[in-house]
């Protein structure tokens, strides 16, 4: 285990708090850095709705770099947070102590969302890394 880290963001329209957790492992084996994002409890029962990748939920985009239609939802959860920051800045250091390392982003459910989000970031910033997103 390199790094297990919780985040919490408040969103002044609900009562609670969300959680996002990201546990960074690596493998000499396999040669990788994996990624494991998960959500809180909360966000995985969420109901997303029917056909609501293509209705207003959708009508934002990613970042003014990554034009990517993406649900409200997932984006404020994602910029939420400073994990990305976290994440990306340990991911850095790894780079340097194991340089032929891929990188691998997973999730389940939320997580799921959160780690595509993050593969599609950290691959648009780092062109010279392996990475894949694997998602369930």
């Amino acid at each position: 285990v390199e790094g297990f880290f919780r985040e919490y963001t408040d969103d002044e329209n609900r009562k609670e708090s969300e959680r996002m957790e990201a546990c960074i492992l690596s493998s000499e084996s396999l040669r990788q850095i994996i990624v494991c994002f998960r959500g809180s409890t909360a966000n995985q029962a969420k109901p997303l709705g029917k056909n609501s990748l293509f209705g207003k939920q959708a009508s934002c985009i990613l970042d003014e770099e990554q034009k990517v239609p993406i649900l409200t939802t997932f984006r404020t959860a994602y910029f939420g947070t400073s994990l990305e920051k976290t994440v990306f800045t340990l991911l850095a250091n790894l780079e340097t102590r194991k340089p032929f390392f891929d990188v691998v982003m997973t999730g389940h459910s939320f997580g799921a969302a959160m780690a595509t989000i993050a593969s599609l970031r950290y691959a648009s910033s780092n062109s010279q890394m392996r990475v894949s997103c694997h998602v369930f």
